[in-house]
C-alpha cells in the first residue's frame, strides 16, 4: 500500500490552533497512559528493539537526540489516552525496567494501561518465560525484554555502567515530539491518520514542524508530503533507516488540513 500522509505538516497546522507540539526529555514523561481497544498490541521484534538501544547509545556526540512522536489526548479522568505511541513508549518502559536492576534509583515514571488486553499492565512489571506462552502480546513483550537484557549483557563488566549512561540519556538528552491533541479529536480517525503508509521522519522535519507552531503570528504551513514505498512498520528512532532500504522519495506538493 502506497498513501501520502502529511504526519508533520498535520500536526504543526493543528498544534498551532489548540494543541500542544514541543520537545519532552524521555524522562520527563509522566503519567497515566490509557491503550484503547482499536490499537492492536505490542509488536515489536528483536530488530526494532535493537536498533533503538543502538542508535541511543550511538548518537551519544549529539546534545539532543529525538524519537518518533509521542501522541496523546488528556481523558476526562486526568489520564492521557496513548493515541500513537504505543510500541515506542512501551519498549521505553521496558528499558527502564531493566535499568532498574542495576540503577535502583531509575525508574518510568509513567504507566500504561489497557482497555482490553487484560493483564498486560501487570506483566510489563516482570516478564517471565512461563507468561510468554500465555498470549502473542505476552509473546512479544517477553521477546523485547530479554533482547534488551542480552544488549546490556554483551557489554561484559561494563553492564553497569552502560545503564547508567542510558539512563542519563534518556533524563538529559533524549527527546520524544510530545504532541497533545485536542479532546474533541476523533482518536480512530487521528490514529489512522498517523499511521496509514508512515514512514520514519528525519530529525530536521520534526524540528521544523517544532519551528512552524513557535512562529507567533504566523500561519504555521503543510511542510510536505510523504509517500512511502510500502505500509511502514518501524518507526523508531527518527535516525532508522527504512528497512526495505530504499529512499524515500519526497513530494512538493501538499494539501491543505481537512
Amino acid at each position: 500500500m502506497s498513501v501520502a500522509l502529511d504526519t508533520v505538516a498535520d500536526m504543526a497546522m493543528m498544534a498551532a490552533t489548540t494543541s500542544v507540539l514541543e520537545e519532552r526529555f524521555v524522562g520527563d514523561i509522566e503519567g497515566r497512559f490509557f491503550i484503547r481497544a482499536y490499537q492492536r498490541g505490542y509488536r515489536w521484534g528483536v530488530d526494532e528493539v535493537t536498533q533503538l538501544l543502538d542508535d541511543v547509545a550511538g548518537s551519544r556526540g549529539k546534545s539532543s537526540y529525538y524519537l518518533q512522536p509521542i501522541v496523546v489526548k488528556r481523558m476526562a479522568d486526568g489520564r492521557w489516552e496513548l493515541v500513537d505511541g504505543q510500541q515506542r513508549l512501551t519498549t521505553l518502559f521496558l528499558i527502564l525496567q531493566d535499568i532498574r536492576g542495576s540503577l535502583p534509583s531509575a525508574r518510568a515514571r509513567f504507566e500504561l494501561e489497557y482497555e482490553t488486553r487484560v493483564g498486560s499492565q501487570d506483566y510489563l512489571q516482570a516478564p517471565d518465560e512461563a507468561g510468554s506462552r500465555q498470549n502473542i502480546d505476552f509473546f512479544h513483550i517477553h521477546k523485547a525484554a530479554s533482547t534488551i537484557r542480552s544488549w546490556f549483557e554483551a557489554l561484559g563488566s561494563g553492564e553497569i555502567q552502560a545503564a547508567i549512561d542510558f539512563y542519563t540519556d534518556l533524563s538529559r538528552r533524549v527527546k520524544v515530539i510530545w504532541y497533545e491533541a485536542p479532546e474533541a479529536t476523533n482518536s480512530t480517525d487521528l490514529f489512522t491518520r498517523l499511521n496509514v503508509g508512515r514512514i520514519p521522519l528525519t530529525d530536521a522535519e520534526l524540528v521544523k514542524a517544532l519551528l512552524l507552531t513557535r512562529a507567533k503570528g504566523r500561519r504555521a504551513s503543510p511542510i510536505g508530503r510523504w509517500r512511502s514505498p510500502r505500509s511502514g512498520t518501524h518507526s523508531s528512532a527518527i535516525s532508522a533507516r527504512p528497512r526495505s532500504g530504499r529512499s524515500l522519495r519526497v513530494m512538493r506538493t501538499v494539501r491543505p488540513l481537512t
